[in-house]
């Protein structure tokens, strides 16, 4: 969880606002949410596809979701930043919000949607393990997702 200040929230919403992105309303749970725009030289140095997600103590939350992102599968992505944001850090914090978000991806997209998402835990394992930004705690739970990821792709026929 990355607490911000209420100002340096609001900032990094009227950021998002000025570099084009876009702002989404989800109602189940309900929230807003961001996409933004992936090429966009403030995110040269992140993975391809990217989401995140800060709190302040009053200004609510901020969650953003790459627009290198398929459309299609954008608000799932922003759902598990969103819930991901409550939970008290824990070594299974992040995978236990991953089998949350794949709860809600409907059957129809489930072929699609795990390889994708499961390219990007790779992405993100690679990443964290390249820059001082993560602490080896949370390189771990990178990687627990990364691997439940795999197994899921790996039984619906794919590669992994």
């Amino acid at each position: 969880m990355v607490e911000k200040t209420d100002e340096e929230l609001i900032g990094t919403r009227k950021w998002l606002e000025s570099i084009g992105s876009t702002l989404h309303t989800e109602t189940n749970p309900s929230f807003n949410w961001y996409s933004a725009p992936a090429r966009n030289p403030e995110f040269a140095d992140a993975p391809k596809m990217f989401a995140f997600s800060f709190k302040a103590p009053t200004a609510g939350q901020v969650v953003a979701v790459s627009t290198d992102v398929p459309e299609e599968f954008r608000k799932y992505w922003a759902i598990h930043e969103f819930l991901e944001e409550d939970k008290p850090e824990y070594a299974g914090k992040c995978v236990d919000t991953l089998k949350e978000e794949i709860a809600l991806v409907p059957s129809i997209v489930m072929a699609r949607y795990v390889p994708v998402r499961a390219e990007f835990f790779r992405g993100l394992v690679e990443y964290a393990r390249s820059v001082d930004a993560y602490t080896p705690e949370k390189v771990k739970q990178f990687a627990l997702s990364r691997d439940y990821m795999n197994k899921l792709e790996k039984d619906l026929g794919g590669n992994r």
